[in-house]
């Protein structure tokens, strides 16, 4: 505890900004993959991080290895893994990107989408569209046809008209655009109602296994439900569905034109967390930092022969300069360190004694680096 304290006294201006920045960001990734695979493989690897991370600090060498080396061997899987939402991610920060923009509302399809699932439902026509979000769908869907076009209503009704061989499939759609029609979708084993058919278990299933949203029109009934995380909303109207879509698939960004008071009271919680979890890291490196002080250490004689006393000295202290981690050097503090002299074969009258760096008791990962002065003038006398 005392160590902590000692290194918050030492924490600078720049240092908060560091903890600050990192804590961005880490709330920034969290708005990104919350809700998807992704997120709680990265909770497996933060918990390792910051295990390895207090290791070093409180000095476990073979702990702080092991996690070493699950940490790296865990992030290589996730690199092989999500190379997908890497991309993705990578995609998303391209300034090109944004600079190229061309002013289109990014939840225009949305209303394509809503108009077209209107129309089906009222027509008892049958259909299913998946809204690809931050898991990647590749591996869980199968036997899809290439479109890669925009999303319109026209396109969407021809696709599902039961004339259509591609209307038994899904619409898969990834970032504002058609990707696949004709699409197969992994069928839900849960203990659904009888009311709903293979379109609904089909879009209960991908929702169980990803964090995609799917827009399924009944055939039977002209219903329209939201399915999302293996649930099943049954949806009254068409504003009701772009309300819901444009909440799930466009949220509010955190940190888009806030405001003072929600910059720390939205998701506080998470906010506090990510504050705690990356102060927690800093302390763990700051602690294991290089670092230097000069510190003023007091002489202490030993072993005067009898009837011998010191009659003056150079000096009553010396200045002893100090490295070592940033730990064990803050937690030495002025009048804990004595530098001892043994005076046991002193000559009586003047002597000149150097003064060494093992005559100090420092901590094992602590080195005295240099001693001023270096030699102790020593004036004796015999008492009477």
């Amino acid at each position: 505890m005392d160590t902590l304290i000692n290194l918050l006294t030492e924490l600078h201006w720049y240092d908060v900004i560091d903890i600050l920045v990192v804590t961005y960001l880490l709330v920034w990734l969290y708005s990104w993959v919350k809700g998807t695979r992704a997120f709680r493989i990265l909770l497996g690897l933060g918990l390792l991080a910051l295990i390895y991370f207090w290791a070093q600090y409180l000095g476990l060498s073979l702990t702080g290895r092991v996690f070493e080396w699950l940490g790296q061997a865990t992030l290589i899987l996730v690199i092989v893994i999500f190379a997908g939402e890497i991309r993705q991610v990578l995609e998303r920060l391209n300034p090109l990107k944004i600079v190229s923009h061309n002013g289109s509302q990014p939840s225009d399809y949305i209303n394509e989408c809503v108009s077209a699932a209107d129309y089906l439902a009222r027509h008892h026509i049958g259909a299913i569209l998946v809204f690809e979000r931050g898991d990647r769908l590749r591996e869980l869907v199968r036997s899809g046809i290439a479109l890669h076009g925009d999303v319109q209503r026209e396109i969407l009704l021809s696709i599902f008209q039961p004339q259509s061989p591609t209307h038994d499939g899904a619409v898969w759609i990834r970032d504002g655009r058609i990707l696949e029609v004709a699409v197969f979708l992994p069928i839900s084993q849960a203990d659904l109602p009888l009311r709903y058919g293979s379109r609904h278990r089909a879009a209960v299933g991908i929702t169980e296994l990803s964090d995609a949203v799917v827009v399924v029109v009944s055939e039977e009934r002209g219903e329209i439900s939201l399915a999302e995380h293996g649930v099943l909303q049954q949806i009254n109207d068409p504003e009701e569905l772009i309300a819901g879509l444009k909440e799930r698939l466009h949220p509010e960004p955190m940190f888009s034109h806030p405001t003072w008071r929600s910059v720390f009271l939205r998701d506080w919680k998470v906010k506090l967390l990510a504050l705690f979890l990356i102060t927690s890291v800093w302390f763990a490196f700051a602690a294991r930092q290089p670092s230097e002080a000069v510190l003023g250490v007091p002489i202490q004689y030993m072993n005067i022969p009898e009837n011998v006393r010191v009659a003056s000295t150079s000096a009553h202290q010396v200045s002893v300069r100090l490295t070592g981690p940033r730990r064990s050097v803050v937690s030495i503090r002025p009048g804990t360190l004595v530098l001892r002299v043994d005076l046991a074969r002193v000559n009586v009258g003047n002597n000149s004694l150097p003064l060494r760096t093992d005559q100090i008791a420092v901590p094992p990962d602590v080195r005295v680096t240099q001693i001023e002065p270096q030699l102790l003038q020593i004036r004796t006398t015999r008492e009477q």
